[in-house]
């Protein structure tokens, strides 16, 4: 898998959890994304959705789906709330919590492990 190798090629990408669901359903869920904003006070803002979930195969059929287009035509066109963050907060979401190391980017296999993943493609 590739990972990011710096912070500025994860930024403006969605963060996304694949995940297999009870009855063996693939999904994967939209969590949000970070990105500079140089009018905020701490430099940065998250974005996060309000559980943006669809199946998998979607994201296999379109490579352009991303958090925004997912949330407006699936999820009902929920509300997403903000948040200032600072760079380390942002490195942080963008990173592993056990081991601090890059989440990977997402790669489009049938056979891709559950998991966090940074999804490389249209970037905010």
């Amino acid at each position: 898998m590739e990972y990011p190798k710096k912070l500025s090629e994860a930024a403006g990408h969605d963060l996304v959890e694949v995940f297999t669901q009870e009855d063996g359903t693939r999904s994967i869920w939209f969590l949000g994304r970070g990105y500079r904003d140089r009018s905020s006070r701490t430099g940065f803002v998250w974005l996060h959705y309000d559980h943006n979930i669809v199946p998998l195969f979607m994201v296999f059929e379109d490579r352009d789906l991303d958090g925004d287009t997912c949330n407006r035509l699936y999820n009902y066109g929920r509300d997403t709330d903000r948040e200032l963050i600072d760079v380390f907060t942002l490195k942080y979401y963008y990173s592993d919590a056990d081991t601090e190391e890059p989440i990977p980017f997402f790669e489009y296999r049938e056979d891709i492990e559950d998991g966090y993943y940074i999804l490389k493609g249209v970037c905010q």
